[in-house]
């Protein structure tokens, strides 16, 4: 997907959090540009009324959002999954 490569090309260096997204539309790519129509449509369903000095700050959430749900969608094994343990005294303390 192209959004996603852009993404990982715009990761910061050492955080690898997406790089910040312009309050310009013109400053911004297609990209960009196609991700604030997409949340503006999902806003609006939504029924949420973003006010325009907080909606730089939405976008970026989202787009992180976007970038987060793509890493999740994907074929995990049962290695990746938590064993789930628990020690015996950490639960039956309160008895």
């Amino acid at each position: 997907m192209v959004l996603e490569n852009k993404l990982q090309t715009q990761a910061h260096p050492r955080s690898g959090a997406p790089g910040p997204m312009s309050d310009n539309p013109a400053d911004m790519s297609a990209d960009d540009q196609a991700l604030a129509a997409e949340f503006d449509v999902l806003a609006k369903r939504a029924g949420l009324a973003v006010p325009e000095n907080r909606k730089p700050a939405m976008l970026k959430g989202f787009k992180d959002l976007k970038k987060m749900t793509a890493l999740m969608r994907q074929p995990r094994t049962a290695a990746d999954e938590p064993a789930g343990t628990y020690v015996i005294q950490t639960v039956t303390r309160s008895l």
